[in-house]
């Protein structure tokens, strides 16, 4: 058998435990660190394995090196530096391929590859079988787990924290130690599990000097359940949470460790997804596939068990919470949309914040290094991953009543003079004051015409508002611009709209990005986003997932008045009085009728909640939504508009910020809106249930690997 990619990584990774040390290396003055410079930072100088084992301080620093190899959802690398592949700003998002966002960089994979539709086994896939570090986190976490019985027990002596209170004893840091090392582990197969199916499994150590090996794909079943075991393993060993019992400044300095609850979470969302449709059915989503045949890709048939396994999972975690607490929704200092927004900012951006189960970073803050930053490439358009008009479409209004585009048209664009009443995004009394209309996650996820450019954490708006109509100061061309053209009927000139969509700039689809940003953010016109210089966390688990899950499993299991409860739990959060049950009563939500359509719409409230998340994605795939990739998108065209003393409108091309609102002119506040199509994939208008589409539902495994023959079967359609 000939050696290949994945046998030369572990033979590559196993040298390089035998050799000095540069990637994990420490230096005999360093002290251990926990929590964000434990996580965040490696530390400088040389070692071998027999002086790691020999040290609590450098086996502290080789588990930090694993942490180091951990799933970061946002770009902000370059192609070869280093890090994982999915963390290249030229790969691209996993949400831009859904319904969701649209993608204005064309040097991204999922650009280039995934909206044309040529993407192939022979290019990595967005999420890497071979370079996202699975297999080098699997081993150095294998080789961990095997030798901390070697650390002399006395140097694990009993930790006492400022005060001189026992923290832990020397057993308890080594048990925690191999439970973190498995939970780093069981995480990389959990991120492959989610985008390939099945996978191999390392289950041991290799020395390093085998000539072959094989490593064959395990089923579907054997993955779910290898995975679930191993975080069982870890969860007993584990404390529920860094509340102030553990380390100094705990909260503050160990939350982007593993926990129980962190655990325990990510056991509930491995089951979720085994028990999702395209993994437990009666058919297989594609169709004569090897893959299938093999058991690869689903279990061979529907069980409701499943569903009620993945329930277990929820509800043990929140017996647990119940008993133990200390994670919680950040909640609202008032009642104001404001209020509102910075709850929910809080709630995902604050490193010390309550409803993060486990959240994974990179470095310091943004700008603080020569990295392609998320923030800053946002500024110059690279990460221009921008909301569509059915993502805005998704949110409901301020009280938690849906939103219809067509049915609400005079809320949207209003009649005659009463047009300053219409309010898709805000109602204006009047030209100084403004009343936000919708629910206000969709702000914090999406920037909008007339929202303020910065609001900060404290819950200070910026004056400047964003311009987002054609001939804005914010938009200025790059969604449209106005052309006079010879009219031959009328014997004159007349305005016509050109759509241009520009490539590379942050508003192309007539919205910004704002989750992960919080501010528009051009660098040309200067960037008001409050994410400058702070630190930018990627929150792998959360407490509004785990009650999204929750729901989702309650529903699939008939159990519809308590899911609508616990999907509630989000909105009351930004003051949606309705529930999901109320909002939507032609659907008969509580009914055995109803039950297809609760679960719609509880995936609805996931994108709502989890926005570039990777949620909307994977919703795609589990639930085999080909419908949201064959659809045409949308963005949204804005004009600003003037009343004119005969009662019509004409629209104005021009900013208000300059010129105008220095001559002390009143704030526009009459707007219309229409929608326009975007850019072309290669799905839009395809046949929903077609192999051509189905394909998509996973990722392809390198055909290359495929071909060495050591055990690994491919994708369906690959």
């Amino acid at each position: 058998m000939q050696k290949n990619k994945l046998h030369s990584t572990l033979r590559r990774a196993a040298i390089a435990l035998c050799l000095p040390l540069s990637a994990i290396a420490v230096s005999c003055t360093d002290d251990i660190e926990f929590g964000s410079a434990f996580v965040d930072k490696a530390p400088g100088g040389t070692a071998n394995l027999d002086t790691i084992w020999a040290s609590e301080i450098y086996t502290g620093n080789f588990l930090t090196g694993i942490y180091s190899m951990q799933y970061y959802g946002l770009p902000y690398t370059g192609r070869s530096d280093g890090y994982n592949h999915s963390a290249s700003s030229y790969v691209g998002k996993l949400d831009c391929f859904t319904d969701l966002y649209q993608c204005y960089y064309a040097s991204t994979t999922m650009y280039g590859s995934y909206y044309n539709g040529s993407m192939t086994s022979a290019i990595d896939a967005p999420y890497s079988y071979i370079n996202d570090y699975v297999w080098q986190t699997a081993r150095e976490a294998l080789l961990l787990i095997d030798n901390l019985d070697r650390v002399p027990i006395a140097e694990l002596s009993t930790k006492e924290d400022k005060d001189g209170n026992k923290i832990y004893s020397g057993d308890e840091l080594r048990k925690r130690w191999k439970a973190e090392a498995r939970c780093l582990m069981a995480a990389k197969y959990a991120d492959l599990f989610f985008c390939y199916g099945g996978i191999p499994m390392l289950t041991h150590n290799f020395s390093g000097s085998e000539s072959s090996f094989e490593l064959p794909r395990q089923t579907l079943e054997a993955t779910v359940d290898s995975i679930v075991s191993i975080l069982d393993k870890a969860i007993p060993d584990l404390p529920w949470a860094y509340n102030g019992s553990h380390d100094t400044n705990s909260e503050e300095k160990n939350i982007a460790r593993w926990t129980a609850a962190a655990a325990m979470a990510l056991k509930a969302k491995v089951l979720l997804f085994a028990a999702s449709p395209i993994f437990n059915a009666d058919e297989s989503y594609y169709g004569g596939s090897d893959a299938e045949t093999g058991k690869y890709v689903w279990y061979g048939d529907f069980q409701q068990s499943r569903w009620e396994r993945a329930l277990k999972a929820c509800e043990d975690f929140m017996t647990r919470l119940d008993a133990e607490g200390y994670y919680e929704l950040n909640q609202p200092t008032g009642t104001s949309n404001i209020d509102y927004r910075i709850a929910y900012r809080k709630g995902y951006i604050n490193w010390s914040s309550r409803e993060n189960l486990h959240v994974s970073r990179v470095h310091e803050y943004e700008g603080s290094g020569a990295r392609y930053d998320w923030v800053k490439w946002v500024g110059i358009g690279r990460h221009s991953y921008l909301p569509t008009c059915e993502y805005m479409e998704l949110y409901p209004w301020s009280d938690g009543t849906p939103f219809d585009w067509e049915a609400d048209q005079k809320k949207i664009n209003g009649t005659g003079n009463q047009r300053k009443n219409a309010r898709l995004f805000f109602r204006y009394p009047d030209s100084k004051n403004k009343v936000a209309s919708r629910d206000p996650r969709m702000y914090e996820n999406m920037i909008v015409n007339g929202d303020y450019a910065s609001i900060s954490f404290e819950g200070s708006p910026s004056a400047d508002e964003v311009e987002l109509w054609v001939g804005g100061v914010h938009a200025g061309q790059s969604v449209a611009q106005r052309l006079r053209v010879w009219d031959e009927e009328k014997q004159d000139s007349v305005d016509k709209i050109q759509i241009n969509q520009m490539m590379t700039t942050p508003v192309s689809t007539g919205f910004a990005m704002n989750k992960y940003v919080c501010g528009f953010t051009n660098n040309s016109l200067g960037g008001s986003s409050q994410m400058y210089r702070y630190p930018v966390q990627w929150v792998q688990l959360s407490l509004p997932e785990m009650y999204l899950m929750y729901a989702e499993c309650l529903a699939q299991c008939d159990k519809p008045a308590e899911a609508i409860k616990w999907a509630q739990k989000n909105r009351d959060r930004v003051g949606l009085s309705l529930n999901l049950g109320e909002a939507y009563p032609d659907e008969n939500l509580t009914s055995a009728e109803g039950k297809s359509q609760l679960v719609e719409r509880i995936l609805q409230e996931r994108a709502c909640e989890l926005g570039m998340s990777n949620a909307r994605y994977h919703d795609l795939c589990r639930y085999k939504h080909g419908d949201w990739l064959t659809k045409p998108l949308h963005g949204l065209l804005v004009y600003r508009d003037n009343f004119n003393s005969n009662g019509t409108f004409t629209h104005v091309y021009q900013a208000y910020i300059g010129a105008e609102r220095d001559g002390g002119s009143d704030h526009p506040i009459y707007f219309s809106y229409e929608k326009f199509q975007l850019y072309d994939r290669a799905q839009w208008g395809k046949d929903p249930n077609s192999q051509e589409i189905k394909k998509w539902f996973l990722m392809p495994f390198p055909s290359d690997e495929v071909n060495k023959g050591y055990g690994l079967v491919q994708n369906p359609g690959w």
